[in-house]
């Protein structure tokens, strides 16, 4: 039957015009009346035809995205889904836009009613474009409806926000429908689904633009100017958040403070601060200094006592030093989120089960992977494990762990070498030798103990979960107290910066003006394609922190959308 069209285009044409009379865009009587539509093919516009197929389900391949609207277009130190206005022109970019084709017969009568499903009732907000061209709040609470003469002379403009990611209430999808009541009783409706962008993590692998830091006079001085030269080096800026209020002097760690990720629709992309639940002042930081245009800010959970007041035993679980996320890998295109667990604990010892549910519900980062961090003094997952650029396109990234075993080794080869009285971790310790740590039986036991029972386990998981093998991990010296402090300043916990890993001066023996232990990490890092910088963390290292707690980077998103296959 088709035989007469002698272009392919005419042909297009002829099924898009069946699919339009046989699509929920028709009436009982075949004529068109009313069509709703969103960006379902996901190219940044909206277009009837194109858009109009498969936009009342979702998948994988179609289907419209939303953002939960959580910057500050216009500075007010709150994100903008908690207000009932469009703020500005900026603030419009950040919602989807829903499109309703002008009714083709339009009585005086007629009624129009906009609705959203019952689980996103409370999450979302419907925004109209009157005829004065400004936008109004639809409350959704009620019927939701539109004077039809709004329909009369053009199409009708809806945008929609969020005002949180999916979680384990809500899955994220929203469903929009649009019912059209002739007065003769005969009902035409529309339904749109859409989905809120998920919250994503960023890894070491992406590339920081801001570096923040907490200046403390006194006491991170020498650390503060090694970063304003290093920082811009990296190519990156550097953020001091200054000292005094109203963040208390002590509150310096950055790290814990908040997680940096972000979020994205098509056209449109922000990077989304999570503040933490440790009930400090610095906590305040990502609503009063960093909330603004197009980096949002959000909170999840609640405070609890036990896993987020420090002050000994699981008190520091909840602090987001225990949350990481691994560089992409094969069948896991954004990664995967690691964090940290006691197992010697009560049941829901390990990072807050409400932030874990938040990020299990993204769906693109998950199943997390819980580590075995009960053997630390603060238990926290970068204080075991970072993640390294690698040379090998074919292995996308190197792992660093701590290794008590071979700083064991590497002390047994110094005293043989005849170092044994050479003095180690002189700025903390004044009587501490090689022979000294060696000597001391209990210790040398507890970490070969930690070597083979707690770290080893950990490295064969991941081995497991991220599909890896002994090559991918590089094995940094490390040693620890029984109360599970590390004794030399954890050099993997480190930052890594661009083409830089920013490391702690482990204080090692000094032979001929050369850090023995500097040197031995420098070769182990060789085949890592970054430069290795010691920075004077001392001040960190006494509070059982270093470069990594003491710091926070802003990352630029993964080039890869995750609404596109």
């Amino acid at each position: 039957m088709f035989g007469n069209f002698e272009k392919r285009s005419e042909l297009i044409l002829l099924l898009l015009f069946f699919l339009l009379l046989n699509s929920g865009c028709s009436n009982s009587r075949g004529e068109i009346e009313i069509c709703m539509v969103a960006d379902t093919d996901r190219n940044g516009q909206v277009n009837f035809d194109l858009d109009r197929l498969g936009a009342d389900t979702w998948t994988q391949e179609r289907g419209a995205v939303f953002l939960n609207n959580c910057d500050s277009d216009q500075g007010t130190g709150k994100p903008d889904w908690a207000d009932t206005n469009v703020n500005g022109e900026e603030d419009l970019k950040d919602l989807a836009l829903i499109k309703v084709r002008k009714i083709h017969r339009l009585l005086p009568e007629s009624r129009i009613s906009i609705s959203v499903d019952e689980a996103s009732r409370q999450r979302v907000r419907l925004f109209l474009k009157n005829s004065d061209g400004n936008f109004e709040s639809l409350d959704l609470n009620e019927k939701g409806n539109i004077d039809a003469g709004h329909l009369r002379n053009s199409d009708l403009e809806l945008r929609i926000e969020a005002n949180s990611f999916a979680d384990a209430e809500w899955d994220g999808e929203t469903l929009v429908k649009i019912i059209f009541e002739l007065p003769d009783g005969i009902i035409n409706e529309n339904t749109v689904c859409l989905k809120v962008a998920p919250f994503l993590l960023l890894s070491n692998l992406q590339r920081g633009k801001t570096l923040y830091v907490r200046a403390f006079p006194g006491r991170n001085d020498a650390f503060i100017q090694q970063l304003k030269r290093i920082v811009p080096q990296a190519g990156a800026e550097l953020f001091i958040v200054p000292e005094g209020e109203p963040y208390r002097p002590h509150d310096i760690w950055l790290q814990d403070a908040m997680e940096i990720g972000y979020t994205e629709k098509p056209g449109q992309r922000m990077n989304v601060v999570l503040q933490a639940n440790r009930e400090r002042s610095l906590d305040n930081f990502p609503l009063k200094g960093l909330l603004e245009p197009d980096y949002g800010w959000i909170r999840v959970g609640s405070y609890r006592q036990s896993y987020a007041r420090g002050r000994g035993g699981n008190g520091w679980l909840d602090w987001y030093g225990n949350l990481e996320v691994t560089p992409p890998l094969p069948g896991f295109p954004y990664g995967r989120i690691c964090y940290g667990f006691n197992p010697q604990g009560p049941p829901d010892a390990s990072l807050n089960p409400e932030i874990v549910a938040m990020l299990e519900a993204q769906k693109l980062q998950t199943p997390a992977i819980r580590l075995d961090t009960g053997w630390l003094l603060i238990k926290h997952v970068d204080e075991m494990i970072s993640f390294l650029p690698s040379k090998n396109p074919e292995r996308p990234f190197s792992v660093v762990i701590v290794s008590p075993e071979s700083m064991i080794s590497l002390l047994k080869k110094w005293k043989a070498q005849g170092y044994g009285e050479t003095s180690v971790l002189k700025r903390f310790q004044s009587d501490t030798t090689v022979a000294f740590l060696l000597n001391d039986e209990k210790l040398v036991q507890h970490n070969i103990h930690l070597q083979h029972d707690r770290i080893e386990p950990n490295i064969a998981l991941m081995k497991s979960e991220l599909k890896l093998s002994e090559e991918d991990f590089i094995r940094i010296p490390a040693l620890f107290s029984e109360e599970g402090s590390s004794l030399f300043p954890n050099m993997v916990n480190s930052a890594v910066l661009n083409d830089y890993m920013l490391i702690a001066d482990p204080d090692g023996p000094v032979i001929n003006g050369v850090d023995l232990l500097q040197e031995e990490v420098k070769r182990l890092l060789s085949g890592v394609p970054v430069r290795t910088v010691f920075l004077d963390d001392t001040q960190y290292h006494k509070w059982s922190g270093n470069v990594h707690c003491a710091t926070n980077i802003r990352r630029e998103a993964l080039s890869q959308a995750w609404f596109k296959k």
